[in-house]
C-alpha cells in the first residue's frame, strides 16, 4: 500500500491540470487588487444588492 501513494498523488497531478473554470459575463468582473467583484461598474453596497434578486434553481437526478 505504501508503494501506491506516490503513484496516486502522480495521477491526481495530471489530471488536475485539466481542470477548467467558467468565464464571468460581460457586464462583471473581479479587480484583483480590491478583492471586489463589480457588477455593471458598481460595487455592491453591503452582503448583496437588494435591488437585484436573482433566482437560481437547481435540478437533481435522482
Amino acid at each position: 500500500m505504501k508503494n501506491s501513494y506516490p503513484l496516486l498523488l502522480l495521477m491526481a497531478a495530471f489530471f488536475s491540470q485539466n481542470l477548467f473554470g467558467q468565464n464571468l459575463p460581460d457586464a462583471m468582473y473581479f479587480s484583483p487588487a480590491d478583492h471586489i467583484l463589480y457588477t455593471n461598474g458598481q460595487a455592491s453596497e453591503g452582503l448583496y444588492d437588494e435591488s437585484q434578486i436573482r433566482t437560481f434553481q437547481l435540478w437533481f437526478s435522482q
